[in-house]
């Protein structure tokens, strides 16, 4: 079985267009025992307390980094976008602090905001205050 033939099964992807939004969810799962080394780096971990989550926008690639005073028109544009995830409190049962950080107690690392939303914790994920060090976060800490 190929990488392509499991990255299809681990994520379910639906596109969304209303007049209100637009946007793409992206739902995966994988097998905690998986066998793949480079498929690994995709499970949640706990460290103390803490949880973490691997982001998937991340490619280690700082080349990619964008100025926000290079994006022009499409600052205004930028400012709205935003990344959402949401985790059933089965799994996480309170989210008092999340940080997207880059890990190693990273100066990068920058304060999200969770909500309480019925039986899931959604966390909203400003794409402005990520483009200027995207490639270099890591990971979603959550701190119950």
């Amino acid at each position: 079985m190929g990488n392509e033939t499991i990255m299809d099964e681990m994520f379910d992807i639906t596109y969304i267009e209303t007049q209100y939004e637009e946007g793409v969810i992206i739902n995966y799962s994988i097998d905690p025992k998986i066998e793949k080394e480079d498929l690994k780096k995709h499970i949640p971990f706990k460290k103390g307390n803490d949880i973490y989550i691997p982001i998937l926008f991340s490619d280690g690639d700082p080349s990619r980094d964008v100025n926000k005073e290079d994006l022009g028109p499409t600052q205004s544009l930028l400012q709205s976008a935003k990344f959402r995830i949401l985790i059933g409190k089965d799994i996480v049962p309170v989210a008092n602090t999340v940080l997207l950080t880059a890990g190693n107690n990273s100066t990068l690392d920058l304060a999200v905001p969770a909500y309480d939303v019925g039986d899931m914790i959604c966390i909203e994920i400003p794409l402005i205050d990520i483009i200027p060090a995207m490639s270099q976060y890591k990971y979603l800490r959550i701190i119950p």
